[in-house]
């Protein structure tokens, strides 16, 4: 009967191991995606503020030759 309970607790050991692993697997992957996302995010912000600036040094160098 031991035996019994024995196995018993090692399949509710290996359930409760493989949905946590599962579970797991489903968190890195959604991280990881929302990593990929905010890389996206974060390169289109650098492309956008390079764009600013850029404008701000024409308009700097159209006002410089209008005074002149």
């Amino acid at each position: 009967q031991e035996n019994f309970y024995e196995n018993d607790d090692r399949l509710k050991f290996e359930a409760i191991r493989d949905e946590f692993t599962h579970e797991s697997h489903k968190v890195l992957a959604e991280l990881e995606e929302g990593a990929d996302e905010l890389s996206t995010e974060r390169r289109k912000l650098q492309m956008d503020l390079e764009e600013v600036v850029y404008d701000k040094r024409r308009v700097s160098l159209e006002e410089k030759e209008a005074k002149k």
